[in-house]
């Protein structure tokens, strides 16, 4: 059978199942930004994890320091840990500033999620970044990667098969 052929066989409980697997061996090892990206992407793809398992997982992966500075700042939703724009310095960000303006880091620029629960600004000129929403597509309850800069959005071909999604 061909790779493309193995591929559309795999059934939604595979994938789920598969996220869960590589969530549970995923280490914080490079930058916050590419750990945040590669959660993300596992967390789409379990339909049913709890916020509070998710939050564990994403802290129990972090390196210590990073989950240590979070268990400081009292973070108890994954929102607020992987906010991109805390303007009281209670994010992950934050901390991440911090640690580049000492000189530690070698981690690049970092943009993660914006927090759904965070506070209006003032008016400032507007940031781009993701954020993630929960939402009913077809009756169905998914979770969504919303990049707010984009002028589209795009739907893989296999969650909009599951979804029952029509190209147009």
């Amino acid at each position: 059978m061909p790779l493309r052929e193995k591929s559309e066989a795999i059934i939604p409980e595979d994938v789920a199942y598969l996220a869960r697997k590589n969530l549970k061996r995923l280490k914080h090892t490079g930058s916050i930004r590419e750990y945040v990206k590669e959660f993300s992407t596992l967390m789409l793809e379990i339909p049913n994890m709890a916020e509070e398992e998710l939050l564990f997982n994403f802290m129990d992966n972090l390196q210590s320091w990073a989950e240590q500075e979070l268990r400081r700042r009292g973070v108890q939703d994954l929102a607020t840990a992987m906010a991109r724009d805390c303007p009281k310095r209670k994010a992950l960000n934050a901390m991440i500033e911090e640690k580049e303006q000492e000189g530690d880091a070698k981690m690049g620029s970092l943009q993660l999620l914006n927090a759904l629960k965070a506070k209006p600004m003032p008016k400032t000129p507007q940031s781009k970044g993701l954020m993630y929403v929960e939402a009913l597509v077809n009756g169905k309850a998914t979770k969504a990667l919303v990049d707010t800069g984009a002028t589209h959005n795009f739907v893989s071909e296999d969650k909009a098969r599951r979804l029952e999604l029509q190209a147009s």
